[in-house]
């Protein structure tokens, strides 16, 4: 016997699904319900109002969006107004007004001066007019008296009354230059020459001052410059220092005397 061919049976949509229930009729009881449930209009209280007709405007008014309109019967001038720049600070602009003379100082700013009447002198180049240190020196070089702004310019008057054509071109002699390289006093004892004598480098000191040096430490170097001397001196030299030297104190003592006579 042949096979069959198989047959699908459709499902029926719905078997199973719950009916609803069928709606009761309406009992005479409850249509009468359902007419007296009419809502019932009232009529609107009758009364004095508390606002007056100008107070209801203004909050008419204040509900209502703000609008602005520009006044059209205004005419525009030609004078670059979209460019125009307002000056804010123009008190005082006017050079004219202005007032002349010392301004205020500020608040804020401090001005000191302040005045070194002590300044940092080197000692041995003061008492001796050498310093081992040379141009190295922290202290300053220099041997003179400081003196106030009108004493300087008293003594650049008097300088200038007594000085001639001659002597303003006159140059200085080979003395005084000589006097300036060598100091004018021993740099051992740090006073006054005492029989000057002089060392092959050509450097000047006490007689008793290069031979007690030389007798204790046992050395032949310069004091000076720290060169070799071979433990020779001369004095040939010092009694050419010992005229400059007295020239120089000569000319200073004259220059004191002319100094008090004017003061």
């Amino acid at each position: 016997m042949a096979d069959s061919a198989p047959v699908f049976k459709k499902r029926g949509a719905g078997k199973n699904v719950r009916k609803r229930a069928a709606t009761p009729p309406m009992s005479p009881s409850s249509s009468s319900d359902v007419d007296q449930a009419v809502r019932v209009k009232r009529p609107k209280k009758v009364g004095i109002h508390a606002l007056n007709e100008q107070e209801s405007h203004i909050k008419d008014v204040e509900k209502r969006a703000s609008t602005f309109s520009a006044d059209r019967s205004t005419t525009l001038a030609l004078n670059e107004e979209s460019t125009k720049v307002q000056h804010w600070n123009a008190e005082g602009a006017d050079p004219s007004g202005r007032k002349m003379g010392p301004k205020k100082a500020a608040g804020n700013v401090r001005v000191m001066t302040l005045i070194d009447f002590a300044p940092d002198v080197c000692k041995d180049y003061k008492l001796t007019g050498f310093c081992g240190f040379g141009d190295t020196c922290k202290f300053l070089h220099a041997r003179e008296d400081y003196k106030q702004g009108w004493q300087l310019d008293r003594e650049w008057e008097i300088g200038e009354a007594n000085k001639t054509a001659d002597s303003r071109d006159q140059e200085k002699t080979e003395e005084e230059k000589l006097l300036e390289n060598i100091p004018f006093k021993c740099i051992i004892c740090k006073d006054d020459y005492k029989k000057p004598i002089m060392t092959k480098c050509g450097h000047y000191f006490c007689e008793k001052c290069a031979m007690t040096r030389y007798a204790r430490e046992k050395t032949k170097q310069c004091a000076n410059c720290g060169a070799d001397t071979g433990g020779t001196f001369s004095n040939v030299g010092a009694k050419k220092l010992n005229d400059l030297l007295e020239k120089k104190r000569l000319r200073q003592e004259a220059k004191d005397a002319l100094k008090e006579s004017d003061s």
